[in-house]
């Protein structure tokens, strides 16, 4: 079974939603020059990350959590390859501040540079379908941030017409 139909399954679970995979999408983040982001190479991230949605459940490492915020819903999973967020029919507000927190945490726990790359990804038809949204280099400045917002517009508005 392909990886991201097993996370599509894991947050159908959790979403409680239809299983039609073409209604979903991931927004991967991973470090382009690859690299592990596990609980035990990123723990400062991750236990901030935590902490940030605490009201919703605790995320474990390699695991998975349903987070409710402002009238949405959607799943995030800590991956060795990266976080990513799933979310059925989009991304709203709450996805896009809970990337761009990440981001932030990232940054500051870390010391050195890092460049990562956001990735949208649907199955559609049972053929996985990638799009790069963005590469980022940390640190974020408000350009970047701004730049980011837009981007991730932009890829859900195509998975709108598609």
């Amino acid at each position: 079974m392909d990886l991201l139909e097993s996370s599509l399954n894991r947050a159908i679970r959790l979403l409680k939603t239809p299983t039609n995979y073409e209604d979903y999408i991931s927004i991967k983040i991973k470090p382009v020059q690859g690299g592990c982001c596990c609980f035990h190479c990123w723990p400062k991230t991750w236990a901030r990350i935590n902490e940030y949605i605490r009201p919703c459940g605790h995320l474990r490492d390699e695991g998975d959590v349903l987070i409710e915020r402002n009238d949405e819903q959607f799943v995030l999973e800590c991956h060795e390859s990266g976080p990513e967020i799933i979310s059925h029919l989009g991304l709203g507000i709450a996805a896009v501040d809970l990337i761009i927190t990440l981001l932030k945490f990232l940054q500051e726990d870390r010391k050195a540079p890092i460049k990562l790359k956001l990735t949208k990804r649907r199955l559609i038809k049972g053929q996985l379908e990638e799009e790069n949204i963005m590469e980022i280099d940390l640190p974020l400045s408000d350009a970047i941030v701004e730049r980011l917002n837009k981007n991730i517009e932009r890829a859900l508005k195509r998975k709108k017409k598609n």
